[in-house]
């Protein structure tokens, strides 16, 4: 899969059309023990956050301190992330997720109820108080996953056919089967061009 540096670290590169459905990318061959895991620390899920829009960089900031202060709860609070991540993954693209709904309904729930409408800002749009600490990342993510459901987007979303991928997108027009043409595609093109290959020396 192809991957990009971001403030330091290395993430996938872009290609889902939604932020929740990036976090769901940042693992690689799903259906594999032999999976990719972008998220290897805390500070991997807080600069995708930031990097996604999701997050301010100042809450970044505050964040990253409280992080550095207490690290096994920082780890702790990436766990939480983790199974946010998989929880959203199944519910996208198991038709019985079960457990799985329940829970994130549960975390998209307590998202909700750790912001809160104080009035307008200075552009005149609405103004939000949020408890900022170390379960922030899981936070946001968690009010993507639900702007995500809850869209039109929600209702076209697919994963990628690419042998080892899985990589979600949105795919309003049914016509996409690739996270990217120029990876997965063009990898499952040279795959069956081999194998016909092989079956016409096998014929001869």
């Amino acid at each position: 899969m192809a991957a990009r540096t971001v403030g330091g670290l290395t993430l996938p590169v872009p290609v889902a059309g939604h932020p929740a459905l990036e976090l769901c990318n940042t693992r690689a061959n799903w259906t594999s023990p032999d999976y990719r895991e972008y998220l290897v620390s805390f500070a991997h899920a807080v600069t995708l956050a930031v990097d996604r829009g999701l997050m301010g960089t100042a809450t970044a900031r505050e964040v990253a301190a409280l992080a550095a202060t207490e690290p096994d709860a920082a780890e702790a609070a990436l766990g939480r992330v983790l199974t946010l991540r998989r929880d959203l993954y199944a519910v996208l693209t198991d038709p019985q997720p079960g457990a799985a709904a329940r829970r994130l309904d549960r975390t998209m729930l307590a998202a909700r109820r750790r912001r809160h409408l104080v009035g307008r800002d200075g552009s005149g749009l609405p103004a939000w108080s949020q408890v900022v600490d170390l379960d922030t990342p899981l936070d946001v993510f968690a009010r993507a996953a639900e702007d995500l459901l809850t869209s039109d987007a929600g209702e076209h979303v697919r994963a990628c056919a690419g042998t080892g991928c899985g990589w979600l997108f949105t795919d309003p027009t049914h016509r996409r089967r690739w996270c990217s043409m120029q990876w997965c595609g063009n990898r499952e093109k040279a795959r069956r061009h081999a194998a016909r290959t092989a079956r016409g020396r096998t014929a001869t």
